[in-house]
This record gives structure tokens, C-alpha cells and sequence, in this order.
């Protein structure tokens, strides 16, 4: 009885983050966010890395954070001084676009905040060993493309919500990063991608 409620209670959990994070895991973990960040451009360059191979980067060294979980979002401290990112996933569209929207900070004033447009697909990876050669498969993690933010108010999402293949978003237009007062609305269709 007791093995049954425990199993019960570990289906339910999964389910839970499954559900919460729309699909955007490996197993049963919700998708790293020291993995996401690696594809999320910075203040300084645009974004540069275009796919991760998540049965690695998962569990890596490269990868490796305390990330915790809080109202969706997934966040983690970077080194001291170094500030930190958080990611939540919006939704996804009918065939697989994950819109995660994103907020970095990297140990200063600016809270930078981009969607990113992501895929979790199946892949392979080609290894060889002198002549031996191994073939893996793996998941993939690729950036489609992204919707540019800002920080804080001159830029950032005020709200964002996905409707099948509409992504409808309320950016701010501020002078400043405490001038929230200004937005404007718009429509993506993420249908019409490539």
C-alpha cells in the first residue's frame, strides 16, 4: 500500500512538471537552465550557439547549477558577481515551438529579457575512436529564432501568451528602465517561421 502511494505521488510529480513546463524536459527533469542560457544571446553579442546536445549538456560540468524552481520559472545563481537567469516556458506550438521567455542579469543594474523559440528534437552524434565508429542518439536542443527584448521597461515583455501559432506579447516602450508606462501589442505567427 505504502510502495503504491509513493508511486502514485512520483507519477504525479512528473506529471506536474511535465504539465508546468509544457514538454520542455528530458525524462522526467524539466530542461536545465544553465543549458538554456548557453543559447540566450547577452547585452553585449547576438545569440551564437544554435544547438545543444541536452543528453550531455544536462548533466555536464558546463551545464552545472543549483536551478530551483518558483511560480514556473527555473532559476539559478551564477558564480558571485556574476548574476543569474531564470527561464519560463509560455507554451508550445501544435508542432513543437517552445516559447521560453528569458531574463538574464549578469552582476550589474541590467535585467535583460528575450523569447527564445526552441525545439527539442531527435538527433544523432557520430563518435569515433581511431577507426571505430559509434553512432548516438540524442536530443537535441535548437534555437529557431528569438523575439528581441530589452531591460526592464525599455523593452522587456510585459505579457506574453501563445494561442496555438499566435504569440501575442505587450512589449514596454519606457525612456528609461522604471518608465513602465508606455507599451505597445502585437501578433507573431509562428505558423509562417521559415
Amino acid at each position: 500500500m505504502k510502495f503504491r502511494k509513493l508511486l502514485l505521488l512520483c507519477s504525479l510529480l512528473t506529471n506536474s512538471t511535465f504539465a508546468l513546463n509544457q514538454g520542455f524536459t528530458l525524462g522526467d527533469k524539466p530542461i536545465n537552465a544553465a543549458c538554456v542560457a548557453m543559447l540566450n544571446s547577452n547585452g553585449a553579442d547576438m545569440p551564437f550557439i544554435r544547438s545543444l546536445d541536452m543528453n550531455i549538456c544536462q548533466t555536464s560540468n558546463a551545464g552545472f547549477a543549483k536551478v530551483t524552481e518558483k511560480d514556473g520559472a527555473y532559476y539559478f545563481d551564477r558564480e558571485e558577481g556574476q548574476g543569474w537567469y531564470e527561464y519560463k516556458v509560455i507554451g508550445k506550438t501544435p508542432n513543437g515551438i517552445f516559447v521560453v521567455d528569458t531574463h538574464e542579469n549578469g552582476g550589474g543594474t541590467l535585467t535583460s529579457n528575450d523569447l527564445l523559440l526552441l525545439k527539442l528534437e531527435p538527433g544523432k552524434n557520430v563518435v569515433y575512436d581511431d577507426s571505430k565508429k559509434k553512432v548516438m542518439d540524442i536530443v537535441e536542443l535548437k534555437m529557431l529564432g528569438y523575439v528581441q527584448g530589452g531591460d526592464r521597461c525599455t523593452g522587456s515583455f510585459k505579457t506574453a501568451t501563445l494561442n496555438g501559432y499566435d504569440l501575442v506579447l505587450e512589449q514596454y516602450q519606457g525612456n528609461n528602465a522604471i518608465d513602465c508606462a508606455k507599451t505597445k501589442s502585437f501578433h507573431i505567427d509562428l505558423s509562417k517561421m521559415y
